[in-house]
């Protein structure tokens, strides 16, 4: 769904360097997620596949390096 409108909407917050982590739902193939959220200097630090596994969904958690 919206998790990439969220995300730019949420720029600002993102470069906050309060801002330590986030957990985002995205598909397997969703990519461009993954690359804005390295680019504004944050990991994959967990993967949390949903239950459901026709769905490629998952839990993701990413860390400020």
């Amino acid at each position: 769904g919206n998790e990439w409108l969220i995300l730019q909407g949420a720029r600002e917050t993102l470069g906050n360097p309060l801002m330590k982590s986030i957990l985002i739902e995205m598909a397997e193939e969703d990519t461009k997620i993954q690359k804005y959220l390295t680019e504004k200097g944050f990991s994959v630090h967990a993967k949390y596949p949903q239950s459901v596994p026709e769905a490629k969904l998952s839990n993701c958690i990413f860390k400020k390096s």
